[in-house]
């Protein structure tokens, strides 16, 4: 509401709501204040009433909302996950399904045949070629538990076995792996008994609620009345240029309540939905999926309309059940692509977040990644033992938030000729991985990418690249590939809250090379920021420990130098070993990292729990500085914390009433 829209008041009493709500789209910058018998500007009349404010300024902005998403056909595939090696290479249709002389469908349409040879095994086994379930989070109950910590046992004592397969050839890696680690598990799950008792105490019992609210009595006011979130939201649209990164106070306070809010979706209702997609018969029932998933995001997208003026669209599963998920939260001018986090009950997720595993990344990323991380977005990697390649699990969440982003992008350029900004945001597994897609996004395309070989194997494309070979990033290339409007998307800044490490060396020293070059080229100068808590566990996890002399966590100081704004080097021995492999026409020896070689990336700013200490900002190791103006200064903050105090009381005094 703006100073030049006036409302009549008579006797001193509130007027009606639709009394006001006529004014809430006006606009009325630049007007003097007039002073009427029984009239009031419309500005002090809302400051008596903070409350009606709040009523209207909500209002406002589910006017200014873009129209919601519908549920795309890629979300509603994800449900029903190709498995299998003769399945793998086919995109999965639920309707209709191919009959004894028919195949799956190919990725343009129509029917792949099928050789007879293969046709028995494809209808008889349908166990191993059937479109399978989404992966369901483990539960803390004790048969599925103790399936999952036999399997584990096998794993390890094959490890025991086969010594040589461990990945990682130092001492502590192997102790680790075949010692620590399952009592590490086991650890976790006593931890995660405590934490739903302690729930069940909280929500069923008096003596717990009456200690939870003793104990838990603060109240953070994520949905304030002040203008601190409509800042936030102009700054995701605005595309200033800049001579260096910025770190934005309001985005990262906004980004941080969306990560909050993708939470509340209602997993029973996805749950339902999938039962549904499983065994979908009609088109009928396909529809009553989509609308159960609408129906399950419904309270993230009121919230999100009413304060932000955002709308709110789930759009991929991450191969899981219930598990982390990826949402966008979108208008005409900018888009945030945020990735559900941990939940507190979800056990399987603590063992996402503990693994240790790595796999080889090379073919969509760099360096050695989680493996829980990456195969959440990508298709697994084709594993050696015949069991898990009858299993495969193909699907490609990457490419469905992706097409599903240019399309949203397409709809709101369409309205405001301006490209569309795209954010990246997450908290815990979700800060990390919406940092893996960044990561992904801003590399240059090799000519070993699946984008590459894709396009070899589609004599029909018509592709234009209108960036020279080898200079083109992956956004391009796929922008180039869905739109002939390079300028569709701009790709902005990262904020993560509490996300744990993602990858070796090689990861982070190939992240921090792209960031650079990818800020370099752009004029918004988009950058990774890693927000954690000094006291948090999980940002430093897994650890990153090595007696590996070839190893760089060998080394006490960083083998490089560091200058503003300018990438380091590393690893020099191991580098001019392959340029000596290059040179003499041979394989380039792979240097295996240690179990636990895990590096930071991103600019880290650590939050202090401690009122006397100030928060402080550090690249990692690998990544190039872009620290400088990010702190506040003493008088900054101390004025910051004067409003913070006036604005905690108007809230406290509002709710009250």
């Amino acid at each position: 509401m703006t100073s030049g829209e006036t409302s009549t008041v008579a006797n001193g009493q509130e007027p009606s709501t639709s009394t006001i709500t006529g004014h809430a789209h006006l606009q009325g910058h630049g007007h003097q204040h007039t002073k009427v018998h029984g009239v009031l500007p419309i500005d002090q009349y809302l400051a008596q009433y903070p409350l009606l404010s709040k009523v209207l300024k909500q209002d406002q902005r589910r006017k200014a909302a873009p129209e919601k998403l519908s549920i795309t056909t890629r979300h509603l595939d994800e449900f029903t996950a190709p498995h299998g090696p003769e399945r793998s290479q086919a995109r999965t249709q639920s309707i209709p399904l191919p009959t004894q002389a028919e195949g799956p469908t190919k990725p343009g349409g129509g029917i792949l045949p099928i050789p007879h040879s293969m046709r028995t095994s494809m209808f008889q086994k349908k166990k191993t070629t059937r479109d399978q379930p989404l992966k369901k989070p483990l539960s803390i109950r004790p048969t599925e538990f103790i399936n999952y910590m036999m399997d584990g046992t096998a794993q390890y004592v094959h490890y025991l076995l086969h010594p040589s397969q461990i990945p990682g050839r130092d001492l502590i890696s192997r102790v680790y792996a075949m010692g620590f680690l399952p009592v590490a598990l086991l650890g976790l799950f006593i931890v995660q008994m405590g934490i739903g008792l302690l729930v069940i105490l909280v929500n069923h019992t008096r003596i717990g609620a009456f200690y939870y609210k003793k104990l838990f009595d603060d109240q953070i006011a994520l949905f304030d009345e002040t203008d601190g979130n409509d800042e936030a939201v102009r700054q995701l649209a605005e595309q200033t240029p800049r001579d260096k990164p910025y770190f934005s106070y309001h985005i990262a306070n906004l980004l941080l309540i969306m990560s909050s809010m993708v939470y509340q979706r209602d997993d029973k209702l996805v749950a339902q939905a999938s039962k549904i997609l499983l065994n979908v018969r009609n088109q009928e029932e396909r529809d009553r999926a989509a609308e159960l998933l609408l129906e399950s995001e419904r309270v993230i997208d009121e919230n999100s309309t009413c304060e932000f003026g955002m709308r709110f669209s789930g759009i991929s599963e991450l191969k899981t059940l219930g598990g982390p998920f990826a949402g966008l939260f979108y208008n005409d001018e900018s888009i945030v692509l945020v990735f559900k986090g941990t939940s507190i009950l979800a056990f399987n997720e603590y063992l996402l977040d503990m693994t240790l595993q790595r796999v080889d990344a090379s073919e969509y990323l760099y360096g050695e990644v989680h493996k829980g991380f990456y195969e959440s977005l990508f298709p697994d990697p084709a594993p050696l033992n015949w069991y898990e390649r009858m299993t495969l699990d193909k699907t490609h969440p990457f490419n469905t938030i992706m097409e599903t982003i240019f399309e949203t992008a397409k709809v709101g350029k369409a309205k405001t000729g301006k490209p569309v900004n795209l954010w990246f945001a997450g908290h815990s597994l979700g800060g990390s991985l919406a940092s893996i897609v960044m990561g992904r996004l801003q590399m240059i395309v090799r000519d070993t990418d699946p984008l590459i070989q894709e396009e070899k194997e589609e004599s029909t494309t018509t592709a234009s690249h209108p960036h020279p070979s080898g200079t083109r990033t992956v956004l391009q290339e796929m922008l180039a590939r869905f739109s002939s409007d390079p300028d569709l998307l701009v790709l902005r800044d990262c904020y993560s809250v509490a996300a744990p490490n993602i990858g070796d060396s090689t990861f982070a020293e190939e992240f921090g090379r792209n960031e650079l070059r990818y800020c370099q080229g752009s004029p918004y100068k988009p950058a990774y920021w890693r927000i954690v808590a000094d006291k948090d566990i999980v940002p430093w996890c897994p650890p990153s420990l090595n007696l590996d002399p070839n190893e760089p966590c060998r080394k006490l100081k960083p083998s490089h130098k560091r200058s503003k704004g300018k990438e380091g080097t590393w690893l020099e021995a191991e580098k001019e070993e392959d340029r000596q492999a290059k040179a003499e026409n041979r394989t380039e020896p792979k240097h295996m990292h240690s179990l636990l070689d895990y590096q930071n990336i991103g600019q880290h700013i650590v939050i202090c729990h401690a009122t006397h200490k100030p928060p402080t900002i550090k690249p990692s190791l690998y990544d190039p500085d872009f620290t400088d103006g990010v702190l506040r200064s003493r008088e900054e903050v101390q004025k910051l914390l004067g409003r913070l105090a006036q604005i905690a009381n108007a809230w406290k005094f509002d709710s009250g009433r």
